[in-house]
């Protein structure tokens, strides 16, 4: 859930109908179609020229560039939009018109943001604290450490690592139920709150809890049954192991994979296979999970990395390391193969 950020403030990110977790599709147009047609359009409805309006890359990602400044946007930023999320929606079906106007919108409400009482509410502790969740994000596209606080990275990300995997901090703006529109936390925003770190913490658990309640697929439901909803992993008294394996997400099995890090899943989890357990992250939206005694890591390695060139979609790449809960530590853990 990449999105729309604004370089001065880290401002992201809003989630297009078409999100969801990774499949092949088939695509409309080519990209390098999609990205001149999109610059076109987005220069119409803002009224701004190419100087204005351009393609730049960060961190082998391409980006849209909106200097939006003394503008009738009335906005003293720039900002950046992630072209790949634009893309996948538009060819999942999403039309031209609609990803424009969803873009125009969000400039429009973060700009109102900005400059009203909101942005205040946002800096008050008690209005935030139930608006703070979790996303799965690869180590390798947090700001460098010898880059934060610096140029394009003016203020440092929230973030506790796993391996090579990072369970970043972001704040909530709006959830309509199809868009999701956020903002990472950063580091000079927990100071303005006045807040212990581990408090905020906890209360970003329990709200990534609440936003999307994790959830156990069936394979073999989950193939033949498109209706199938999962299961209540804290209501199942057993995991049978003939059911073809099993899938770990969320209700809404967008950015599901965080599932794996929420209070007392792992755990829940282990308790049902009475032994520690595999997770192979086919994406940041789900995760395949194994019993220990079921298949060898290395196998279990080259199966992810299989899934993942054939299967998951760029944007929606997490890791290619196969991690372990360890019952006794309560910890999840990057396995050497």
């Amino acid at each position: 859930m990449s999105g729309i950020y604004n370089q001065n403030q880290k401002t992201g990110a809003f989630t297009l109908p078409s999100a969801g977790m990774s499949q092949t599709t088939a695509y409309r147009g080519n990209y390098e179609w999609f990205v001149t047609a999109c610059l076109e359009e987005l220069m119409d409805a803002v009224r701004l020229g190419p100087d204005r309006v351009y393609l730049t890359q960060k961190q082998e990602e391409e980006y849209i560039v909106m200097d939006c400044r003394k503008t009738d946007l009335k906005t003293e930023h720039q900002y950046r939009i992630h072209v790949k999320e634009l893309y996948e929606a538009y060819s999942d079906g999403c039309s031209m018109a609609d990803i424009i106007e969803k873009v125009v919108q969000t400039l429009k409400m973060i700009n109102e943001m900005n400059g009203s009482s909101a942005s205040v509410s946002l800096l008050d502790y008690a209005f935030a604290k139930d608006r703070l969740f979790f996303r799965l994000l690869p180590t390798d596209k947090l700001a460098p450490p010898d880059k934060q606080g610096e140029g394009v990275f003016p203020d440092r990300e929230i973030y506790r690592k796993t391996g090579d995997i990072a369970l970043v901090l972001y704040l909530l703006i709006e959830n309509d139920g199809k868009n999701l529109v956020s903002m990472k936390v950063t580091e000079q925003q927990t100071q303005a709150w006045g807040m212990d770190i581990d408090e905020i913490w906890d209360h970003a658990m329990q709200n990534t809890l609440c936003l999307a309640a994790p959830r156990i697929y069936f394979f073999d439901r989950d193939f033949l049954d498109p209706e199938y909803q999962g299961e209540d992993i804290m209501k199942l008294d057993h995991l049978d192991s003939a059911s073809g394996g099993y899938c770990l997400s969320t209700t809404t099995r967008t950015n599901g994979a965080v599932a794996a890090f929420l209070p007392g899943v792992a755990r829940k989890i282990s308790e049902l296979f009475g032994e520690d357990f595999y997770l192979a992250f086919t994406s940041k939206h789900e995760v395949m999970i194994h019993r220990t005694d079921f298949i060898n890591p290395g196998d279990l390695e080259e199966i992810l990395k299989d899934t993942i060139r054939e299967a998951t979609q760029p944007m929606d790449y997490l890791t290619e390391t196969i991690y372990r809960y360890d019952r006794a530590a309560d910890q999840i853990v990057p396995v050497k193969a």
